[in-house]
């Protein structure tokens, strides 16, 4: 079977099987295959953040998911390596940053710099002036909405 495919198959009786390796050659002679899936691996857009009009530094940003008839919806990973900055910018919506792996820092308008390690999130509101940044590096998630995603 190709590493990109899967094959499931519908027997009758509704149950679902993957691939041919739980039937039988009788039972695949009986049931053939009603659906074929395909999984599909995608290039997901990627940027890096060096030098932009925010003053970042050592950051590459990876697009996971976006609705884009109304934009609601945005979700990206951020390698932040070490000596990493995500310059002072306004958030364009509600904004949730929550750290993966490794520790650095957030600020909020006020610019001074709070420690936020693996497992802690904060969240921003839409045009909230904040920043943040890593002296040994960090893997963060980050949901944009429309809407508040916490109370």
């Amino acid at each position: 079977m190709r590493q990109d495919l899967l094959r499931l198959d519908f027997l009758e009786t509704g149950q679902a099987v993957c691939g041919d390796a739980f039937l039988t050659a009788e039972a695949r002679t009986k049931h053939p295959a009603r659906i074929l899936l395909a999984m599909k691996f995608v290039e997901l857009p990627r940027g890096v953040l060096d030098g932009d009009d925010h003053g970042s530094r050592h950051v590459t940003m990876l697009q996971l998911a976006r609705l884009d008839a109304t934009e609601d919806l945005r979700v990206h990973i951020a390698w932040c390596g070490p000596d990493s900055v995500v310059g002072r910018h306004p958030a364009g919506a509600h904004q949730l940053f929550a750290v993966v792996s490794g520790s650095g820092w957030v600020a909020d308008s006020a610019g001074q710099p709070i420690p936020i390690a693996e497992g802690q999130a904060v969240v921003w509101n839409p045009g909230e002036v904040h920043e943040s940044g890593s002296e040994v590096g960090m893997i963060v998630a980050i949901v944009a909405s429309a809407t508040p995603i916490v109370d």
